[in-house]
């Protein structure tokens, strides 16, 4: 009987050890899924790969002979690549994709903006699309990069550096979350169903696997992406939207990112102590029914007039004259 009680206990220790190695060893895989480049062909946005993608779509909204191609070098030599849509305004706008997508995939939003007068500018994130990079760093080193691609719209003499703004949705919301935060000169912020940190209650829903294994896997994000989830977050710079105007955008039915992400961004930011008798000058678009970053397809027409509204009350662009063909 002795023998047999023995067995089982090795056999079950056995069991427990090779469960643990194979947990640890699909949480290895994962996170070096998560952080090294990402394949960007989401064809629920966009179909084909990143350079068929963009041709087609600057095809469908006629802008192929308007486009400047762009070509940034990242402060560690990093390149990105992207399309700019000149002003016509005096206002610009930097337009951010997300996790896994390229600048294809918010090229109706490019084209919206500019169709309402405004520079757009759209970059390949790190490690995305046509630029360069191996690594995500989940809105770190992306908020860097937005840093030259703020300094090529004011060294443009169709943009007044005092008329710039930002949006993004996904992985690009919480970049320029980040970035909006730490660059006073940006005047308006959009943030369309961004994440508030890489925790267990997002990262849950982004790899849709049991406990422990979302804690495992973020654990072993962060130590390949060399990013301090803790530190390097929207959360952590929630503090300059006590004057910065944000406009973010939440999805009740978000499985990419936690639903409750969003309401929790907008909770600390309420909780902050204003700075002027205006009080904290936050709007917010909540969907209940909606799915991750699906404002600009389910409701184009609203998305347009209140995104518009929102740019144009605090970069006061200028008046111009649309041509016979738009």
């Amino acid at each position: 009987m002795s023998k047999t009680k023995t067995y089982l206990k090795r056999a079950s220790i056995g069991l427990f050890s090779l469960l643990i190695i194979g947990m640890l060893g699909v949480s290895w895989w994962g996170a070096g899924v998560l952080v090294n480049k990402p394949i960007s062909e989401r064809r629920d946005f966009c179909s084909g790969k990143a350079k068929t993608c963009l041709k087609t779509k600057l095809e469908q909204y006629q802008l192929t002979d308007v486009k400047v191609e762009v070509e940034l070098t990242s402060f560690d030599n990093t390149i990105l690549k992207g399309l700019y849509f000149p002003s016509r305004n005096g206002a610009a706008i930097i337009v951010q994709h997300g996790y896994g997508n390229h600048a294809g995939s918010v090229l109706h939003i490019a084209n919206m903006l500019y169709q309402q007068g405004y520079g757009v500018l759209t970059m390949d994130l790190r490690a995305h699309g046509r630029s360069g990079g191996e690594l995500v760093t989940f809105g770190r080193d992306e908020a860097k990069d937005m840093q030259y691609a703020f300094d090529y719209l004011v060294a443009r003499e169709d943009v007044n550096p005092e008329k710039i703004g930002i949006y993004g949705w996904s992985l690009g919301g919480a970049t320029v979350l980040i970035y909006g935060a730490n660059n006073t000169a940006v005047k308006a912020v959009v943030a369309d169903s961004p994440f508030d940190a890489v925790n267990y209650d997002n990262m849950h829903e982004f790899i849709d696997l049991p406990w422990p294994m979302p804690t495992i896997v973020r654990f072993f994000t962060s130590y390949r992406s060399g990013v301090d989830f803790d530190k390097d977050s929207p959360m952590t710079n929630i503090s300059a939207y006590r004057t910065k105007p944000l406009f973010i955008m939440i999805a009740g039915k978000d499985t990419v990112v936690d639903h409750n992400s969003g309401e929790r961004i907008v909770t600390a930011i309420k909780a902050l102590k204003p700075s002027s008798d205006k009080g904290i000058d936050l709007t917010i678009w909540r969907e209940p029914n909606y799915k991750h970053v699906r404002f600009s397809f389910n409701a184009p027409e609203k998305f347009s007039k209140d995104v518009g509204a929102f740019f144009k009350k605090y970069l006061q662009p200028m008046e111009f004259q649309k041509t016979s063909t738009e």
